[in-house]
Order: C-alpha cells, then structure tokens, then sequence
C-alpha cells in the first residue's frame, strides 16, 4: 500500500484520511501516552502536596476540607489506575479515553478547589489557565477531547470571576476572560500542528520502513557468485559447496536467477557442422 505524505491525507483537525493509517498512528503513541501519563501523575502528586498546605490554610470547614483532601486523593488513585491501565497491552484500544478520562477528572479538580478558597482568592485564574494550555500541548489526544477538559475549567473560573463578583475591579473579570480566550486560541493553533507535524513524521517513517523493506525483499532475491569456483579444466563441470560435481548450465541455473538458453557459437559451429557454416 502506497501512504506516501500527500497534502490532502491529513484534515483538519489533524485526522488520516485512511482509517487504517490512522489506528496505526494512534497504537504508535501508546509508549508516548504512558510516559506523559507518568508525569501527569508525578505532578498532581506534587501540586496536591504542596496545595494541601493551602487547604489547611483557607478552608475553614471541617467537612469541605475533608472532602477536598478525600477528592485529592481520589484524582491520584485515578491517574494511578490509568497509569497502570495504559501500560496493560489489553486496554491499548482505549488508550484515548483512558487519558481523556484522566484528563477530565483532573478537569473536575482544578474547577471544582477554587469553590472552597475565600471569595477574595483569584489564583485560580493563573493556575487554570496554565493548566488548559497543558491539556492542549502536553497529551497527543484528538482535539475534541482537549477542548473539553479545558472548557470545564474555563467555565468554572469564568463563574467565579464573573458570576459570583466579590472583587470590586471589574478589570479583574476582563482580563480573567480575555486570558482563557488567549490560552485556547493558543493551545487548539499549537495542538492541530502537533497533530500535523506528528502525522507526517509518523507518515514518512511509515513509508521509509516500507521502503526499506522492500529494499530487503529485493536483494534478498538477488544471487551473485562471489570467491573462486572450482571448475574442471577438461569437461568444464564445476564442484559446489557440497562437493557435488554438475554441469556448468545446472550451477548456474541453482546459483542465479538467470535462465540459459542454447546456441552455437560461430567456431564450434565451423567444428562441428562444417556444410552448416559455409553458409552462414
């Protein structure tokens, strides 16, 4: 099969036209998915730690602050499990929504903290945004399902910047709205290149080892006769390697792929046929 890179084999938002190439492609990210799952979950890990001191710190009930810790370590048992799913060769078919259910619980995490701070707390609006640029940028997922996690928690910032308003500088709410316009427009640009760029990488690789393999195929089939060949000075029979004397036709025959055919040349002709030769 010829996939040769064409301008019109990849579409918007970054797909294969060829669905086989595409479940190619998308098995060929499996490693790809494990390692970047292995840090998503090394830095929730870490920002939890750290973030548990400001639970500690702003929240004041005791029942939200236990249900915010338990739902903290309900996100890291999750990207556990999804860690461990990803690196089972059974669950490589759902390896997308193994991630995309990773993503959208943590999604859920980082809107959901901000509802427990005091109404005066706008870091959420920073640490949101950093973190839909990196369900844009960081897991090679389809697009629809960046969008979605990212969407989540711009909503829910969105809300609390602007539905809910304690702060009395309404610059706050338009610069909050105008930065998660900017982070999205940014990581759908930066993810449907990645998504090009890594299709016609993956592309060319494909090809390169078709090719390469054809290469091997073809000088597999190719014979070529190499070192001495022991031949009889009288009858001209040639000795193998198994120490079998056969004619010269029958080893050139086992030994190439070319085929003989038979002739005269003119000075045997002249020996052996000589009222023939006169004539030619």
């Amino acid at each position: 099969m010829d996939i040769g890179f064409q301008k019109d084999v990849i579409r918007f938002p970054g797909r294969f036209d060829s669905a086989e190439l595409e479940r190619d492609y998308r098995a060929s990210l499996d490693l790809l998915m494990v390692q970047r799952m292995f840090v998503l979950l090394v830095v929730v890990l870490a920002v939890n730690v750290v973030f548990m001191f400001n639970d500690f710190r702003m929240v004041t009930n005791a029942s939200v602050l236990m249900t915010v810790l338990a739902s903290r370590v309900l996100l890291v048992s999750v990207l556990f499990g999804a860690l461990l799913a990803l690196r089972r060769p059974a669950y490589a078919p759902q390896t997308h929504s193994i991630v995309f259910a990773a993503l959208f619980m943590t999604a859920i995490m980082v809107a959901a903290v901000p509802f427990t701070r005091p109404p005066e707390y706008t870091g959420h609006v920073a640490f949101g945004a950093v973190a839909v640029y990196l369900f844009y940028v960081f897991f090679p997922v389809p697009l629809a399902l960046q969008i979605i996690p990212g969407t989540v928690v711009t909503a829910a910032s969105l809300f609390l910047i602007i539905a809910v308003p304690t702060n009395p500088n309404p610059s706050v709410a338009t610069a909050a709205t105008i930065s998660y316009g900017l982070v999205h427009a940014l990581g759908i640009f930066i993810s449907v290149q990645g998504h090009y760029s890594r299709r016609r990488e993956f592309s060319l690789a494909t090809r390169q080892k078709t090719l390469i393999r054809e290469l091997n195929e073809a000088m597999g089939q190719i014979r070529t006769l190499r070192g001495f060949v022991p031949i009889c000075s009288h009858c001209k029979d040639i000795r193998d390697e198994q120490g079998n004397w056969s004619s010269l036709e029958t080893y050139l025959t086992r030994h190439t792929h070319g085929q003989l055919s038979h002739g005269i040349c003119p000075g045997c002709l002249k020996k052996h046929y000589p009222e023939y030769a006169e004539g030619v």
